[in-house]
């Protein structure tokens, strides 16, 4: 039996390797279960170690890469409306 300390450094190690990584996939590495895995996660989440993403985890390092979609949709709003509108959009407000 591993020690979560143990654990949790393999899954650090694990998923900075790999970039991004499933559960079952940390499951088979350490010989846990999904739910040990997805409290450990939530754990190295709130550490800022990693990043909970669905089914799995993401590395910090690498999640800068992609934009969530919530953030995506709120960039450029006004633009993009604009131009759903057909109109055309200018900085300076006119």
């Amino acid at each position: 039996m591993m020690l979560t300390q143990e654990r949790q450094s393999l899954i650090e190690d694990y998923v900075n390797q790999h970039e991004l990584c499933r559960v079952s996939e940390l499951c088979d590495l350490t010989a846990t279960s999904e739910s040990t895995i997805r409290r450990d996660l939530i754990q190295m989440e709130k550490d800022g170690l990693l990043k909970r993403v669905h089914g799995g985890a993401q590395s910090v390092k690498h999640f800068s890469r992609d934009v969530s979609q919530n953030v995506r949709f709120s960039m450029n709003h006004d633009t993009k409306i604009a131009i759903a509108c057909g109109r055309t959009f200018c900085s300076s407000g006119r």
